[in-house]
């Protein structure tokens, strides 16, 4: 019965830790090395033994006496003089006299403990951040790092963010030891400067933060000497072009000069013009990286498996059929031998012209910072039809997203006219969309981005993100495999996924 139980406990008295030793374990301070037998009163003594080459020789470390009554398993702290990589096993003697093995040069037993001890902070050899592009909601930093380690694991590095002056850092980029990357910033009208630091942390927990370096945002511009400015260029009456009146008089209103066009009941020139609109609203530029941004569907064929989200996700010819939030064009078309009939210019009394509009966007701003958003929103949505209306769309989504309203983003997007409905409005839109876990419309929103706008990138991890919560896998790996190949957060998120 005696020969049973030393048996066994043979065999457990060999895992240190009390588990079978992983390949590699790392700490930065003194490892408590534990002898585990499930019968402490047969064992006399606890030795350890610690190699520091590969196992090609072994040293006794320490032997600890096992009292009769003892409870508790011996506990030996390994301090070493130096830091390296060591091996350390343990071994039992009998209080029947008899003594486990020592371990034998050039032979490492099976349940060995491999330990790497590492007490040096990782080295930040350099971190550069410029200003990419700024915008009244967010900046593009470009950010140049690097750092090293003898004991690194994946993406030790962790590219930190802050917009309030490093009060807090609530954003972190994961990245490698080294590499350049574009972050995006969330800001405020009051952000004057994002701050950038780095941080690397190695397997053994030792972390060391970089110095922080600051972008300087540009100012915003100065309410009164952009009127200013906006009243100086007005023409003077002299130089208005009077509108002929039609031959034989009558009560039909005049055509716009020759060349001239018309929006709705106005002059297009009073129009706000979409900064990223498509060519053709019924053929839009589908999302695809590095895509060339000249042609008019860059990506058509190549973003999902066995399509493309254009095909998939627009319907003009159903309204039926169509996603929430998207309008097709039902305007009649001229037959191709007929004159395309000129649409009638008339006043818009709704219409706020330059410099007015201005004066009603400060006030819009002025009762957001008073905490009155819903005064703010309304004033806003005055501005929808005025000079100032891409700035007055993207500040009003910007505080409809703070407030965290998610519906009304989608239905203020819907309900604009078609040419003030840029990219980065489809992207608040599908954001919103996500949000209420209708991943389909969303699909149809964010293909609608052009590729070579600056949203394009988040909007295609979005369109992953979609596709991977309707269970179409592959297309989401194809386009993580796409988005993976840049240099940016989303290629990086993309890599982590893909």
């Amino acid at each position: 019965m005696r020969t049973a139980s030393r048996s066994l406990l043979t065999l457990i008295a060999l895992a240190p830790l009390g588990a079978a030793a992983e390949r590699m374990n790392y700490t930065n301070v003194p490892q408590p090395i534990s002898l585990n037998a499930p019968d402490l009163s047969v064992v006399a003594k606890a030795r350890f033994f610690v190699s520091s080459d590969e196992g090609k020789s072994w040293s006794l470390a320490q032997e600890m006496p096992v009292a009769t009554d003892a409870k508790v398993p011996p506990r030996f702290e390994f301090r070493p003089p130096t830091d390296g990589s060591y091996i350390i096993v343990t071994r039992a003697v009998w209080r029947n006299g008899t003594t486990e093995k020592d371990p034998q040069p050039g032979i490492i037993p099976e349940k060995a403990l491999y330990l790497t001890v590492d007490t040096f902070k990782p080295v930040i050899g350099s971190l550069a951040a410029t200003l990419d592009k700024a915008a009244p909601d967010r900046a593009v930093v470009q950010v140049t790092w690097s750092a090293s380690d003898a004991n690194f694991g994946t993406d030790p590095v962790a590219i930190e963010a802050s917009g309030d002056n490093g009060a807090s850092w609530p954003l972190s980029f994961p990245g490698q030891s080294q590499g350049s990357a574009k972050i995006t910033v969330p800001v405020t009208r009051d952000t004057r400067a994002v701050l950038v630091r780095v941080v690397a942390k190695d397997q053994a927990k030792n972390i060391a933060t970089s110095e922080v370096k600051t972008v300087t945002l540009p100012a915003p511009p100065d309410p009164n000497v952009e009127v200013k400015k906006a009243v100086s260029s007005l023409p003077s009456i002299a130089e208005i072009e009077p509108v002929a009146k039609p031959v034989g008089g009558g009560d039909s209103a005049a055509k716009p000069a020759s060349g001239a066009t018309t929006h709705g009941d106005r002059p297009l020139q009073d129009a706000v013009e979409p900064a990223t609109a498509s060519a053709d609203p019924n053929k839009p530029d589908i999302i695809a990286p590095n895509a060339d941004p000249t042609l008019s569907n860059p990506a058509d064929g190549a973003l999902v498996a066995d399509g493309n989200v254009e095909a998939d996700y627009q319907h003009a010819s159903d309204p039926s059929d169509a996603p929430h939030g998207f309008k097709p064009d039902r305007r009649p078309q001229a037959a191709p031998d007929e004159e395309p009939e000129a649409a009638p210019v008339v006043e818009d009394t709704h219409f706020i012209p330059n410099p007015g509009a201005e004066v009603v966007l400060e006030k819009a701003r002025e009762q957001a910072k008073a905490g009155d958003s819903d005064a703010a929103l309304a004033t806003y949505h005055r501005l929808h039809n005025s000079g100032q209306a891409r700035v007055a769309i993207a500040e009003e989504l910007q505080l409809l997203q703070d407030k965290g309203e998610q519906q009304r983003i989608i239905d203020t997007v819907a309900a604009l006219p078609s040419e003030s409905i840029n990219d980065a409005a489809r992207l608040r839109q599908g954001r919103a969309l996500i949000a209420l876990k209708s991943h389909g419309p969303a699909l149809a929103a964010l293909s609608r981005i052009r590729a070579g706008a600056p949203e394009a990138r988040e909007a295609m991890y979005l369109i992953s993100r979609c596709f991977i919560a309707e269970n179409r896998l592959p297309e989401a790996k194809k386009v993580l495999g796409m988005l993976a190949k840049g240099d940016d957060e989303w290629a990086t998120k993309a890599r982590q996924e893909h």
